[in-house]
């Protein structure tokens, strides 16, 4: 008799989050985090309020870029390069 082994679910759960980490991690860059850094250090919470304007047009620009790379399986670069004038967008490593 073969026994079925589940998998640990801390592994599922990475799998499903890598992606995600990968993608905030990269906007981790020194120069980033200094300035954050400074601008926390100068305004504080003062600046908190922008949050409640920013986030749902955040929100609406993430929603609206997954649902066209869905869609055509290429990127926002990619699909803009289509539309609008080739000097206008610049496109690197990928083909139209």
């Amino acid at each position: 008799m073969t026994e079925i082994v589940d998998r640990p679910r801390s592994i599922s759960w990475l799998r499903r989050l890598g992606p995600g980490v990968i993608t905030g991690a990269a906007d981790n860059d020194p120069g980033g985090i200094a300035t954050h850094s400074q601008a926390g250090a100068q305004f504080g919470v003062n600046m908190l309020w922008t949050v409640i304007l920013t986030y749902p047009l955040m929100t609406a620009i993430q929603s609206l870029c997954a649902r066209i790379g869905r869609v055509t399986g290429l990127g926002l670069a990619a699909n803009m390069a289509k539309v609008l004038p080739r000097w206008l967008v610049s496109v690197q490593g990928n083909r139209i």
